[in-house]
């Protein structure tokens, strides 16, 4: 993964003010894709919910699906055909 250890002026204005040494990680995304790897995802944890209903298992699960669903709804709301995640690292 590439590395940008003195990142361009916007990158460091999202970062405000961050040490400039910090260095920054990204990951570009296709967002079209990513959201049918989600649904497919949910449409799975469902299923899975059904079975195990009653079980230890079913609260772990649910957790997953909302979080999962949460991440669904953000990429489906991002514009254009590509999504960025950025990090940084201490």
């Amino acid at each position: 993964m590439n590395r940008i250890t003195n990142p361009p002026g916007l990158v460091q204005a999202l970062l405000h003010g961050i040490d400039s040494h910090t260095p920054v990680e990204a990951l570009l995304l296709d967002r079209e894709r990513l959201i049918r790897i989600v649904r497919d995802a949910l449409f799975d944890l469902h299923e899975r919910r059904r079975r195990v209903v009653g079980t230890p298992a079913h609260p772990d699960v649910v957790r997953l699906i909302r979080y999962l669903d949460a991440v669904l709804g953000w990429a489906q709301e991002q514009p254009g055909q590509d999504l960025v995640l950025i990090s940084r690292r201490a």
